[in-house]
């Protein structure tokens, strides 16, 4: 219970200095240039600093061991899902200001864009499998699809039935000739 604890007050502590950055920025106590410095500062040099303690103060050898093949999942997947996102980073020819953050945002990302054309007001049978091989308990899904003619219908219930535990939005269906900053702002939204 100890250990719970500790890692609560962890992620308080990081939260809370996030919304002290807010709101220091809401007054005016900050200028641009300073929230810029400190949001690297919290996690280049803070947050680093934070987790290297935390795992040298409470982390031993002996549950590192005791762990054994249960961290290689995880560490595997991580790896892999990194690995990925390079590899379509790149295939897309992402400019290497933009890789970064891609990157992040595909392999730990919480919120899934799930794009499909429409087939008859409803989703495409090959969703029903990629929601079957996924837990998709506590992420969010963003659906959009493409269509000539016809509406997303009631297509995001169709998601919500194969991901119970998700939060679906109702998304957007697009035109073939949907111009990239309408996208953009409504992606935006999420």
């Amino acid at each position: 219970m100890l250990e719970f604890l500790h890692s609560v007050a962890s992620v308080l502590l990081i939260l809370l200095l996030t919304a002290l950055g807010y709101g220091m920025t809401a007054l005016g106590w900050l200028k641009p240039e300073a929230k810029s410095f400190l949001s690297r500062f919290l996690l280049r040099i803070i947050v680093p600093c934070y987790c290297i303690y935390g795992l040298r103060t409470h982390l031993t050898r002996d549950a590192v061991l005791a762990a054994g093949a249960f961290l290689a999942v995880p560490l595997i997947s991580s790896l892999l899902l990194i690995g990925l996102s390079v590899l379509a980073g790149r295939l897309l020819k992402l400019p290497r200001r933009s890789l970064g953050v891609f990157i992040a945002l595909c392999s730990v990302s919480n919120a899934f864009f799930i794009g499909y054309p429409m087939w008859w007001y409803t989703i495409p049978m090959l969703l029903d499998t990629f929601f079957d091989s996924y837990d998709f308990t506590g992420k969010t899904v963003v659906p959009f699809a493409t269509s000539g003619s016809s509406g997303i219908g009631d297509s995001y219930k169709n998601i919500q039935e194969l991901a119970p535990g998700a939060k679906v939005f109702e998304g957007q269906r697009f035109a073939a000739s949907v111009s990239e900053d309408k996208l953009a702002a409504w992606a935006e939204q999420f």
